[in-house]
């Protein structure tokens, strides 16, 4: 310690301890109940020692400040700094190379996913197309994705904020929503993986390292974000200089209104709580042995070792700018389009034990090996988290409307509304308030596109997102402001993207896969006969007034299905997802058991239909596709299974999930049919189940051709296929599927899903296909985060379809673990003659983005959503 009185610093430990013995005093000081003159009195002297106490700590604080950079903070603020924060490059700005970037990395030994590690010492690799980006996206930024960096979860996260220049706690906000910084997290079904869940089904070329590189996988979902943000996405209709936000809701849903309101108010809540502060270190739980996963040794690249008392990973914030009540921050609902856990730390993670900064790891040497400027970073961190004690202790919202006894409560701050500010994502986080330990927020799993994808297209034209939630800019102190209000969510979220398909909701994935690199040699056959644009007829007057439970000898008449022997049936049953991608992935043909055991589970739920997603490259054994599980193996498994189904009196719906034009291989779902293969598949399928008039056929699982826009342009291309706007293969168009499957001499009902991943039937009658058996069904998908998921749209644009064809419900599917949206389609439907089929029959978790009905094959229940669709299901 300095002789020199003058010279002396006050510690923070010293600072608190004076300081909290007087607010104690303050706070804890005796009240008289019986004088509200006292009261107010009381009340005046808190308030005085309280401001007493914040000046004493900052006058702590000021002489460990670092001394502001020089230069002009609008042109420094933002750039990408070697010791600073990564912040948001305008559109047009000169990005840093990966190597750069590698080098201005904040390097911290700090791990809080310990079982990240593997996927965070592989690197990628360069020849990915952006999805959805133009030419100039494909030109400018896919050559840069690779990969190449290795570190802990947040120094890959540094380093893809840096390398595509976007605000760093941005992109943790995002990682929290899809995944809370698990890169092992499968969503929408297992089709959506990493930190920041790319759909495997949307992004083509992107698996397996979506799912075993963390570099990789964040290097092209930013990649992707940066093209959005440039105005490389012509389906999207943006212009350069859009903020990052509407980007990451586009991710989400892949519309500028695609249901991603709740979304982006989870992900502006974690910006503002920033709940990685408070995550400890685990990254004494890596074995002190592993290597990299590419086969080199590990380097430390400045990285000090886990036994020093090093900062962690998060940027030195202004202690002014710390939130004192964690309660500010809006609870998580994660409505994003991945699965997440339910309770991240609590269950996973040791509690926090450094008490001095609870985001560090704790110390063995307080000074060892260690610069000025580390020590200076330290002593700023452990004061912010005095601070953030004494704001949890004192925080006027704690006490002012403290009644004493016989008084009156006022409610709390929280119950107040707020005005919204708009976010400024490139300013930085820095500045923003931050909360007092704040817990992290439980995180409700993501949802879910369909089994694959799970894009929730949004109308076109519909308003822009409109973020809700804004950092604040200035590091003004005002304990009691609440978070900005959060956007009101769109109802419901979907399917997230498990390691499996989820229902039609993948985020912001809805727009077009990239255009696969094969050539299309196969010629365009002549357009088909433009069917007259006016509705079919009026349906048959003969009244049905039976209902069947036979499903043998299915046909259309009218807008009923009927039986063999010409009863009305109602179809109520499930998807069982597993014939789509176990084949390709070399796993086998089906997920769980498709055995009579598993079919009584079933019939235990009333069950009489099961939709069997399919890939046509198994089927007809192409393309790579694994030999012990395509072909004839893959033909007999489906069959069998058909026949088992059909024996129980179980109705099937086959339809084609995965395609992919020339040789690429079929990992995931296109926007259309192609001519290279889907023809022959259906016409082979056909032939094989002619003779079962209880196999229904559905040719496109969700067609969403156009960018995913329900259009005249997009309807001609579902009707008459060939070359559409945005794919660069022969379309096949579900004419010359009808005509496949009627040439095979198959009179089987066929269900045509529309567009928009068949949540669009707008425009069904006017493109209807001709049918020479006039036995058609109009099918429809329906989660709680697509663009129709109201009465009152199902009234405008469903029932005019459903006056005229029978109308079944491939999918339907909430993902907030609750069944209050199914069962008002159900109701909808059963009241318009409907039928529908849930999402989905296969133990995907618990957690309400994976959209499982059952937690085992034996039929038992998941949660309110499972139980809900069984309920309804054995009241009929």
């Amino acid at each position: 310690m300095s002789k020199d009185p003058s010279k002396r610093k006050l510690s923070p430990a010293t600072a608190f301890t004076a300081v909290f013995t007087a607010v104690a005093g303050a706070v804890t000081g005796p009240h008289n109940p019986a004088s509200k003159g006292r009261a107010h009195s009381s009340t005046l002297r808190r308030l005085t020692t309280f401001s007493l106490a914040f000046a004493l700590l900052i006058s702590a604080a000021a002489p460990l400040a670092p001394q502001a950079a020089a230069g002009n903070p609008s042109e420094t603020e933002n750039a990408p700094q070697q010791d600073g924060h990564f912040g948001t490059l305008p559109p047009g700005s000169t990005l840093p190379t990966g190597e750069e970037c590698a080098d201005r990395v904040r390097r911290s030994p700090w791990e809080p996913r310990a079982d990240n590690y593997p996927a965070n010492h592989t690197k990628g690799k360069s020849g990915v197309q952006i999805d959805g980006g133009n030419n100039e996206a494909n030109t400018r930024f896919a050559p840069r994705i690779d990969g190449d960096f290795t570190g802990t979860t947040d120094e890959i996260i540094q380093w893809g904020a840096c390398k595509w220049g976007f605000d760093e706690d941005i992109v943790r906000s995002v990682a929290m929503n899809e995944s809370t910084w698990h890169q092992s997290t499968a969503g929408d079904g297992g089709h959506s993986h990493g930190l920041l869940q790319i759909k495997d089904s949307v992004h083509d070329g992107t698996f397996p390292l979506s799912r075993d590189s963390t570099p990789f996988n964040v290097d092209y979902a930013l990649a992707w974000r940066r093209s959005c943000f440039e105005g490389y996405f012509d389906w999207a209709k943006m212009s350069s200089g859009n903020d990052e936000w509407k980007c990451v809701g586009l991710w989400y849903s892949g519309d500028p209104n695609g249901g991603a309101d709740r979304y982006l108010a989870d992900a502006q809540g974690h910006y503002q709580a920033k709940p990685w502060l408070n995550w400890p270190d685990e990254s004494s739980k890596i074995p002190a042995d592993a290597g990299d996963a590419n086969g080199e040794p590990e380097v430390s690249s400045g990285n000090p070792a886990p036994g020093n008392n090093t900062v962690s990973l998060e940027p030195v914030t202004d202690p002014a700018s710390s939130t004192p009540d964690a309660s500010d921050a809006p609870a998580d609902t994660n409505t994003g389009d991945t699965p997440v856990e339910a309770n991240n730390d609590a269950n996973d993670h040791p509690a926090d034990t450094n008490p001095d900064a609870g985001d560090a790891p704790a110390a063995t040497d307080a000074d060892a090996g260690n610069t000025q400027a580390d020590k200076e970073k330290r002593r700023l961190i452990s004061l912010s988290a005095y601070i953030r004690m004494i704001f949890e202790f004192c925080d006027p919202r704690h006490w002012m409307n403290h009644s004493e006894p016989g008084e009156p409560v006022d409610p709390p701050d929280s119950a107040l509304p707020t005005e919204s500010a708009e976010p400024s994502p490139s300013s930085d986080p820095a500045h923003t308030p931050e909360p007092s330990q704040s817990t992290e927020p439980a995180e409700s799993p993501e949802p879910i596109e369909s089994p694959d994808p799970v894009e929730s297209p949004g109308p076109t034209d519909s308003p822009e997102l409109s973020p809700s939630t804004e950092p604040a800019d200035s590091p003004e102190l005002n304990p009691s402001t609440e978070p900005a209000t959060p956007l009101e969510p769109s109802p419901s979220t979907e399917p997230a993207e498990s390691s499996e398909p989820s229902p039609s909701t993948e985020p912001a994935d809805s727009q077009e896969p990239s255009p696969s690199t094969e050539p299309v040699t196969a010629p365009e056959p002549s357009p088909s006969t433009e069917p007259a644009e006016s509705p079919s007829p009026a349906p048959s007057s003969a009244p049905v007034t039976e209902t069947g439970s036979d499903i043998s000898g299915l046909h259309v008449q009218g807008n009923q299905l009927l039986n063999g022997g010409n009863k009305a049936v109602r179809l109520r049953g499930v998807n069982h997802s597993g014939s789509e991608y176990a084949c390709i992935q070399g796993n086998g043909i089906f997920e769980g058991p498709n055995d009579q055991s598993s079919i009584d589970a079933m019939k235990g739920w009333n069950v009489n239909v099961v939709r069997v997603p399919m890939n046509e490259h198994c089927w007809l054994a192409i393309n790579g596709a694994p030999g012990e599980f395509s072909g004839d193996k893959y033909q007999q498994a489906i069959k069998d299974y058909v026949d088992l189904l059909t024996k129980n009196g179980i109705a099937t719906i086959l339809e084609l999930h995965w395609t992919a034009p020339g040789g690429e291989k079929a990992t995931g779902q296109k926007p259309m049919l192609n001519r290279d293969h889907s023809v022959e598949f259906w016409k082979q399928v056909a032939a094989a189940f002619k003779d079962n008039q209880s196999v229904i056929f559905d040719p496109h699982n969700e067609p969403f051709p156009d960018g995913n826009k329900d259009t005249d342009a997009a309807w001609t291309c579902w009707r008459d296929g060939g070359n559409c706007s945005g794919m660069d293969f022969q379309a096949a168009g579900m004419q010359e599927i009808v005509d496949a499957i009627r040439g095979a001499g198959a009179k089987n009902v066929i269900m045509l899903g529309g567009v928009q991943y068949s949540n669009g039937l707008s425009q069904w009658l006017k493109y209807k296909p001709n049918d020479p058996e006039n036995n058609l069904m109009a099918s429809w998908h329906v989660y709680n985060f697509n663009p129709c998921m109201t009465t009152d749209c199902y009234d405008k644009t469903l029932k005019p379809v459903a006056e005229q064809v029978p109308i079944m419900a491939g999918e339907i599917g909430q993902n907030d673990c609750g069944s209050d949206f199914i069962k008002e389609v159900m109701n909808w439907l059963d009241q318009n003659g409907g039928h529908y089929a849930a999402w989905v029959w296969n133990t995907w978790g618990t957690d309400c983005g994976s959209i499982s009905l059952i937690t085992d094959y034996n039929g038992t229940p998941n949660g309110s959503y499972g139980q809900g669709f069984k309920d309804h299901l054995t009241s009929q």
